[in-house]
């Protein structure tokens, strides 16, 4: 496959103000909760309390700090699908077996367009996650509505790259390795 182009998309700017605002309407009420309910006329409630807003004070300082980091969220390659996040480098095209999409709904109201990753050997994926993401992750899936870009141009964008490298790899491009699912 000769070179192409690489393209990244960042999260959306709307996408994470919002994650911002809703997590910190969850800090305020946690912490007014915990405050009022146990109040501090025992130390140790005190320091309890204390060590409780310091990790919730510490997430909510990395969520705002990943809202303005500058780096991709996704990035599309002639090598393959570039995720940091997951922190694993690349998912290689000749690793991935398929691309379906779905629609995640909550209360029958859609809330976001997914990409699943189907990979020839997930096994090989899995064991490179660090941290909890080994034990919670089942699949890998790409969020397409928090990105800067429209969802449906970047599934076709993964489709066509997917198509590319099938047809360089001398699988001519079969139409079975990818399907969306209904």
């Amino acid at each position: 496959m000769e070179p192409s182009e690489q393209i990244s998309f960042r999260r959306s700017r709307k996408f994470s103000v919002f994650a911002i605002i809703w997590f910190s309407v969850i800090f305020g009420f946690c912490q007014f909760g915990l405050w009022s309910s146990l109040g501090t006329e025992q130390q140790s409630d005190g320091l309890w309390l204390g060590g409780v807003s310091i990790i919730f004070g510490a997430l909510l300082f990395a969520a705002v700090k990943d809202t303005f980091r500058s780096c991709a969220y996704l990035t599309v390659d002639d090598q393959g699908i570039r995720v940091p996040s997951t922190g694993i480098e690349i998912f290689r095209w000749e690793d991935i077996d398929h691309v379906s999409r779905r629609d995640l709904t909550t209360k029958g109201i859609k809330t976001h367009e997914v990409a699943d990753l189907h990979l020839r050997n997930p096994a090989d994926y899995f064991k490179r996650l660090s941290g909890l993401k080994k034990y919670t992750l089942d699949q890998f899936s790409l969020f397409l509505t928090s990105l800067d870009g429209d969802p449906d141009s970047i599934y076709a964008l993964i489709e066509e790259r997917l198509q590319a490298s099938r047809a360089e790899q001398g699988g001519g491009g079969n139409s079975a390795a990818l399907r969306a699912s209904p």
